[in-house]
C-alpha cells in the first residue's frame, strides 16, 4: 500500500503560466480577489503544454511529499524526470521525501 503526506509546496498553476509567457514579455493573474482561479486561457495552456510535453515551465511550481510504499513501487516513481528524493529502507519498504514539479499525473 502506498502512503503519502503533504509539506509543502512552492508556486501555483499561474507560476506555469508566467514561466511560458515569459518569451512573450505577457504576465497573467488570478481572477477573482477571494477565489483564485485560472482565466479560461490560462487553463487552455497549462493543458496544451502538458499535451504536448512543454515540461520546463512545469519546474516553477514543487510540491513536496513524504511518501511510503513498497520498494519496486518507489522505483517507479523516481523514474519521473523533474523528482527529486532522499529515502530510507526497511526490510521491504521504502521511505521516500519528494519535491516534484507541479504536473498533473493520471496514475
Amino acid at each position: 500500500m502506498i502512503e503519502a503526506t503533504y509539506i509543502d509546496h512552492c508556486g501555483s498553476d499561474l507560476s506555469v503560466v508566467n514561466a511560458a509567457r515569459v518569451s512573450f514579455g505577457k504576465k497573467s493573474q488570478f481572477e477573482g480577489c477571494v477565489d483564485l482561479v485560472l482565466s479560461e486561457r490560462d487553463t487552455k495552456l497549462i493543458n496544451y503544454l502538458a499535451k504536448h510535453k512543454h515540461t520546463s515551465p512545469f519546474g516553477h511550481a514543487f510540491a513536496s511529499f513524504h511518501v511510503k510504499a513498497p520498494i519496486f513501487v518507489a522505483r517507479q516513481l523516481v523514474k519521473h524526470k523533474f523528482l527529486r528524493w532522499n529515502e530510507t529502507h526497511g526490510m521491504h519498504e521504502c521511505k521516500l521525501t519528494t519535491t516534484q514539479s507541479n504536473k498533473k499525473r493520471k496514475y
